[in-house]
């Protein structure tokens, strides 16, 4: 069929995921909106090439505050 019926149309390619957190649920307790994070999608589908992902918080961990350490 290839209409999407089941599933998107068009495929969203991309694994790997790094951003910023715009929204959170009501039962995560580890990020906050606002925060730095990044993360591989690769086990729970594809689509991080996508504007918004929407993904589970065992997906993301947090940006180290400091990457230029001495």
């Amino acid at each position: 069929m290839g209409v999407g019926l089941f599933k998107p149309k068009n495929t969203i390619l991309g694994a790997d995921i790094a951003g910023c957190v715009e929204a959170v649920g009501r039962n995560v307790k580890q990020f906050r909106p606002g925060d730095a994070v990044f993360g591989d999608i690769f086990g729970l589908g594809s689509g991080s090439f996508a504007e918004y992902v929407s993904v589970p918080e065992s997906a993301l961990a947090l940006e180290p505050s400091d990457t230029n350490p001495d």
